[in-house]
């Protein structure tokens, strides 16, 4: 905690040092307006800042000094990517690289728009430009490593990655690419070791948290995933994913009222994610408030028709409700849509037990065991149908 504040009062500090340069140099303006220089450096501080709608217009004005000035350009594209302006900030760069083919900044700062607009293939080309002029600099590595991962090459981008950690140890962007190229080679031991460390190196780095617990959870290790999951919501609070994480950390955990309270805020934030609806209705189930499990699901089923569980909490719901062969049809449903989930077929064996279907329950339930044998529920349910009568 102690940390945190003292690097809150560093922040405060620079700023303040920001500041103080900002109001010398709006005098230096004053005096000389045709100082292109001057206005270029007023955009950089005021994009410190945070400033950015000032800071493009003080670029704007530096450009209009003199048009072909790099780092001006470059310092637009920056301010208008800032804005959300994207495409003009393409743009901007693109007028940057026209102007110095060898300036690396301007390729990093293409590739950089080009990767969030999700044209990969011409990111790569940009930041694989950048390297070639600017071998040395982690940053240029790693982006790399990002498009390279995005294309689906991941022992190319785990390579970059390791160039990225080897120029700078300390960088948590290059640990955390390499635990995301190493999820995606399914080596996820090596993936976890990579993001404690990036963890430790920026423990405000909320994406390498959200994988740590992603990976934990992968592995069992579900009280463990839920404190990461908790950290990355308290970092970035405002994105669904974390909390339907949380959501589904808590229900495995059996925490079924904290888990609904998870789902809730997830449904909040992106009321459109059938997912998180799924999360809501399975909470409720457990809960056992039926008829609003049911409702919950059905939302699921009417945002994503083609998601199995949604129609597979249908029929938990139905049959809770001893709707029967609403559940059925339900049931039917899910493993039509996904015939290798065996809790599917468990479902239906129970709907067609409650319809005293015992030959159809066993045979659904076979199917379940031979899916998923080691799952007691099916052997269970089916031992007691099979001890029944017609």
């Amino acid at each position: 905690m102690g940390g945190t504040a003292g690097g809150r009062g560093g922040e405060a500090a620079e700023r303040g040092a920001f500041e103080k340069e900002l109001d010398a140099l709006d005098e230096d303006i004053r005096a000389d307006p045709e100082n292109a220089e001057n206005h270029w450096r007023r955009g950089t501080i005021l994009g410190c800042l945070g400033r950015h709608g000032e800071a493009l217009a003080a670029f704007d004005e530096a450009v209009r000094l003199v048009p072909g000035n790099v780092a001006s350009r470059r310092g637009r594209g920056y301010a208008l990517n800032s804005l959300g302006r994207h495409g003009e900030a393409l743009a901007a760069f693109d007028a940057a690289v026209r102007l110095s083919a060898d300036d690396a900044a301007s390729h990093w700062g293409r590739g950089a728009i080009l990767a969030g607009l999700g044209r990969h293939v011409e990111a790569l080309a940009a930041f694989d430009k950048a390297v070639r002029l600017v071998p040395g600099v982690a940053a240029g590595h790693w982006s790399r490593g990002n498009a390279l991962n995005s294309l689906g090459r991941h022992v190319e981008a785990l390579a970059a990655f390791d160039v990225a950690v080897r120029l700078d140890p300390d960088d948590a962007n290059g640990r955390r690419g390499r635990g995301n190229a190493l999820i995606s080679l399914g080596r996820d031991g090596e993936a976890l070791s990579e993001f404690d460390a990036a963890v430790k190196l920026n423990a405000d780095d909320a994406a390498s948290h959200w994988c740590r617990g992603a990976i934990l959870s992968r592995l069992d290790r579900h009280g463990e995933a839920l404190a990461a999951f908790d950290e990355a919501v308290r970092l970035v609070p405002g994105v669904a994913a974390g909390h339907w994480h949380r959501g589904r950390s808590l229900h495995l955990l059996d925490l079924h009222g904290e888990a609904l309270a998870a789902f809730d805020e997830a449904v909040r934030l992106d009321p459109n994610d059938a997912y998180g609806h799924l999360g809501r209705g399975t909470s409720l189930h457990f809960l056992a408030r039926h008829g609003e499990a049911l409702a919950a699901f059905d939302e699921a089923v009417r945002l994503d028709p083609a998601n199995a569980g949604g129609h597979r909490g249908r029929g938990y719901a139905l049959n809770s409700l001893a709707r029967r062969d609403e559940a059925l049809a339900a049931f039917d449903e899910a493993v039509r849509l996904d015939p290798g989930d065996a809790a599917g077929h468990r479902g239906r064996g129970d709907a067609l037990a409650g319809l005293g279907r015992r030959e159809s329950a066993l045979a659904a339930f076979d199917v379940a065991i031979q899916l998923d044998p080691d799952n007691a529920e099916g052997r269970r349910k089916r031992s007691s149908v099979a001890g029944g009568t017609d």
